[in-house]
């Protein structure tokens, strides 16, 4: 990692290249978005080789961006390293804590994640109680609804089977619930 973090250096040092010396985050964002779908490319294939590639490449971004960074004096790639390995050991007390707070499932370590996720991004009682907050609005809107299903499922906001009725109860008591709002004119239940 050190040897990338210099190439990036030398790369965008007075000395180095032109284009990479001119690139900030907002020219880069194109680019950093299509590596990802390289790599997702790579795994569809089941490339190894070329996941491997592309993985590089997908890093060497991740580095890149560092670099802008820390020559702004924002942030260095040790920074970014650090950020994530301390998110990772602390949105898995399953794993890294004591052995109480061991998780049955997938489902389980689901929900606690976000549950953690929304007590470090200031939930309780502010917009970030919300469950669909931090839901990326740059996704293709496939994956973007996917996602937002996915966070409302983990809210109980999923229904079983294959018929469309349970789903429009739902809708029909969400609707009155709205209507009663209104006609009360209660804007907190409006909202």
């Amino acid at each position: 990692m050190d040897e990338l973090v210099a190439i990036l250096a030398k790369l965008r040092a007075p000395a180095g290249c032109p284009w990479d010396r001119e690139q900030t985050h907002e020219s880069l964002r194109g680019a950093l978005l299509e590596e990802a779908h390289e790599v997702i490319a790579a795994i569809d294939a089941r490339d190894l080789t070329n996941l491997r590639e592309e993985l590089g490449d997908l890093l060497l971004h991740v580095v890149f961006h560092a670099q802008i960074a820390a020559e702004r004096g924002d942030f260095k790639f040790a920074d970014v390293a650090a950020e994530a390995c301390e998110k990772m050991i602390r949105r898995h007390p399953h794993v890294f804590g004591s052995e109480e707070q061991r998780l049955a499932g997938t489902d389980a370590v689901l929900t606690q994640w976000e549950e953690i996720k929304r007590r470090e991004k200031g939930g309780a009682g502010g917009e970030t109680d919300s469950a669909m907050h931090g839901l990326p609005t740059s996704l293709p809107t496939l994956i973007r609804a996917q996602k937002a299903q996915a966070k409302a499922a983990r809210v109980g906001f999923d229904w079983p089977g294959d018929g469309v009725a349970p789903l429009l109860d739902k809708l029909r008591e969400e609707t009155a619930e709205l209507q009663g709002a209104l006609d009360e004119g209660e804007p907190a239940a409006i909202e």
